[in-house]
């Protein structure tokens, strides 16, 4: 139970705290005061770093990270969180092949066998590249959405959230969905806020139940259903299936996960376009529309709601 960030702790901030401070003391005239506070520091300890610059000769790996933060500072282009996002890069290159990592072996049952950060920042990337992925595909389809000028047939009372997850996710925290959901200005849809993971627990085990059948429909959207609805998927071939609340066991506490799943079952499953929920006493009837991503999705309801357009003229 010894991680590469327990020497990083312990060896890293320590040194480059003291080599910033120094930086901004000697070349940018910083008093103490200013340093401690532009660093989030006590007074005491600044001048502690400062009466103390005996350095290390590992501490020469320091010198350009700290040279160019201080640097940064003084020019005031860099706020708190490219600061932290400055460390955490350079933390990395230090944990792959530095002393850090050499320091590590040392200490660690492994040794050499050891590479965990190597590992750690390949599958960081590739994680960082679908959930960036995910985001931009919904902030494309937020945008068709908020052109439409159709959509609105299609809201429902409790408002419109559109989801959609990176692949083969498992969890709530790995489905993006619309912070205070999608709402009807002057007319037409517009977003509350852009895109987020882990904003919407509901659409989130809507759409993870629907994965479960078909790994390849990473989207959803709930809208309005009524009969002139059905008719509109109808007339646009959209497969359809729904399901009933009524008929559901009385033991089931989650009814839309015993819903999406029955209403699948129910077409030898395979996810329709559209699964509907006829509602109850109290309950709006709702459609969740299915989809590959967000923009298919959002295409989808956007021909419902074009079709349902044309029935009203």
């Amino acid at each position: 139970m010894r991680p590469p960030c327990e020497i990083i702790v312990k060896m890293y901030l320590p040194r480059l705290r003291r080599l910033v401070a120094r930086e901004l003391s000697e070349s940018y005239n910083y008093t103490q005061e200013k340093v401690a506070q532009t660093l989030g520091l006590t007074q005491a300890s600044v001048s502690k770093y400062l009466s103390n610059m005996k350095l290390r000769e590992t501490d020469s790996s320091f010198e350009d990270i700290a040279k160019n933060l201080a640097r940064s500072i003084d020019l005031s282009d860099i706020g708190p969180k490219e600061i932290i996002l400055e460390l955490c890069k350079s933390c990395f290159s230090l944990r792959e092949g530095s002393f850090v990592c050499r320091e590590h072996k040392r200490i660690l049952p492994l040794g050499d066998e050891c590479n965990v950060c190597t590992e750690l920042r390949i599958l960081d990337s590739m994680e960082i590249s679908e959930r960036s992925y995910v985001l931009s595909n919904m902030e494309r389809a937020v945008s068709l959405l908020e052109k439409s000028e159709t959509f609105s047939v299609l809201m429902p009372k409790l408002r419109v959230n559109l989801a959609m997850a990176v692949p083969d996710a498992h969890d709530v925290m790995e489905v993006a969905g619309i912070p205070g959901r999608i709402v009807l200005v002057r007319g037409k849809p517009k977003a509350v806020e852009r895109p987020a993971f882990n904003v919407s627990h509901h659409i989130a085990l809507v759409l993870l139940t629907i994965m479960k059948f078909d790994s390849n429909k990473r989207a959803v959207m709930n809208a309005r259903y009524d009969e002139e609805i059905n008719r509109a998927c109808q007339e646009l071939n959209l497969s359809v299936s729904e399901f009933n609340r009524e008929n559901a066991p009385k033991e089931i506490i989650d009814i839309e996960t015993w819903g999406m799943t029955s209403a699948i079952e129910m077409v030898n499953g395979i996810v329709p376009d559209c699964i509907c929920d006829i509602g109850a006493f109290g309950i709006e009837p709702c459609m969740y529309i299915t989809g590959n991503d967000a923009e298919d999705v959002v295409r989808k309801a956007l021909d419902i709601a074009d079709e349902l357009s044309q029935f009203n003229e």
